[in-house]
């Protein structure tokens, strides 16, 4: 009797232990490793042998769905496509690339063959190691309606060259060991260009707050661009042999101080730079400390302030201020520096009356900026470099203020396009007789 009460007891140890070793059960086919996540999905959570050219995963195994939660084939080296079977409610694989509940994109084959991918629209995130290891590719799209990247997901992508689209929140560390990179584009975290010595083009965002870089940029040999906030740690840029451009932007407006706390920026020996851009959004002022030394090519410098500075109510009040005091003392000559350098012109609005009164202190040109219809680059003329300006704006390589874009939309939607830069053609060639 007591070995038959025992039995029992075993017996029903055991049934009662079934749930649980079925909870912790762990089921490989097909070269890939699943666990049950729980009572009716199967976490994909390994593959057996890494050297494959390619893997399939099914929508469903034992009538439970197929869950990934993070990019199990980076270390993959010979992966050419991820593909899946079935109809599946968690994932998908477009083109051999696979990804999580339609809107995440989760991984990338390390040896996809194409050297250029463009995201799908409606991807509103990338994964974590989501493009690591991947030998071929060099350029990369980002869609409109992608929000959200993580942490290395670039990582050690020996080819990459270019990163179309804002890198977001994680700001270089979202793009590590890319030793080729030559364009780019961050926004937010803290950024060292340093690491990226062959970058032609980098333009840094603070939408996500204050960014923050090295404070002297000094170390990309290559660089020919560069966009930065106006809002920032203080800024060393010197010894950037091949630098052309150099663009501050989006400078909020702090309605309780007119002087803002900048700190101050110097530029040097920068042997080709031609042009400085100062741009702000609407209702805000320039007061941004610029020291430049040793900038033999510097052609121009250039103030974008919106027409609506002059309506602005604490604008008025420091501009009252200004004309109840000599130029010479109130500190205006913040707003530029001039040292060993050659002669060059500063473009403003007319309205900036700050400006103007700092060059004419200075003995500086000073040119109003007048943007007529069919002129992009401000000087009152219709030429075929408006066309090449407007094709750098529609390639993302120039930024075009809301009074520029309002000289050169003829077709009305509210940005610069192909359409745009084809109707200015044809005027400049006599084919159409008016823009308007």
């Amino acid at each position: 009797m007591k070995k038959l009460l025992s039995c029992l007891l075993t017996a029903s140890m055991t049934v009662m232990m079934l749930p649980v070793q079925a909870h912790a059960e762990t089921i490989t086919e097909n070269n890939l490793v699943y666990e049950v996540f729980d009572e009716s999905r199967y976490e994909l959570t390994g593959i057996q042998d890494k050297t494959v050219t390619s893997v399939t995963i099914p929508a469903e195994l034992n009538d439970m769905k197929i869950i990934i939660n993070y990019n199990i084939f980076a270390d993959c080296p010979n992966l050419t496509e991820i593909n899946v079977t079935g109809e599946s409610e968690t994932i998908t694989s477009i083109d051999g690339v696979l990804f999580m509940d339609d809107t995440k994109l989760l991984a990338y084959p390390c040896a996809k063959a194409d050297e250029n991918y463009t995201i799908p629209n409606g991807t509103t995130e990338i994964i974590t190691q989501a493009f690591s290891n991947c030998s071929h590719l060099k350029s990369v799209t980002f869609p409109d309606s992608l929000t959200a990247g993580n942490t290395g997901m670039f990582d050690y992508c020996p080819a990459l060259e270019e990163i179309h689209g804002v890198i977001q929140n994680v700001g270089d560390k979202g793009a590590k060991n890319c030793k080729n990179l030559k364009y780019v584009e961050f926004d937010g975290g803290e950024i060292y260009l340093s690491v990226y010595p062959l970058l032609e083009y980098a333009k840094i965002s603070n939408n996500t707050g204050r960014s923050y870089l090295s404070s002297n940029i000094s170390s990309n040999p290559e660089l020919k661009e560069l966009f930065l906030p106006s809002v920032s740690a203080e800024f060393q840029i010197e010894h950037l042999q091949k630098l052309e451009i150099l663009h501050f932007y989006n400078t909020p407006y702090n309605p309780d101080f007119f002087t803002y706390e900048f700190e101050e920026c110097a530029v040097s020996d920068c042997p080709n730079l031609k042009k400085i851009i100062i741009e702000h959004e609407p209702d805000c002022s320039t007061e941004l400390p610029l020291t430049l030394i040793g900038l033999p090519a510097l052609e121009s410098v250039i103030f974008y302030e919106p027409q609506t500075f002059a309506k602005n109510e604490s604008a008025q009040k420091a501009l009252q201020e200004l004309k109840r005091n000599s130029i010479e003392t109130v500190e205006i000559p913040k707003v530029l520096k001039r040292m060993f350098c050659n002669n060059f012109t500063v473009y403003g609005y007319s309205e900036n009356q700050f400006l103007q009164a700092y060059c004419e202190k200075y003995n500086i040109r000073f040119s109003a900026l007048d943007y007529q219809t069919g002129d992009v680059t401000g000087d009152s003329k219709a030429d075929i470099l408006d066309v090449v300006t407007i094709n750098k704006a529609v390639l993302g390589k120039e930024f075009l203020t809301s009074e520029q874009v309002k000289a050169i939309d003829f077709n009305g939607n509210g940005k610069p396009d192909a359409s745009d830069s084809l109707t200015l053609m044809k005027y400049i060639v006599g084919l159409i007789e008016t823009l308007i």
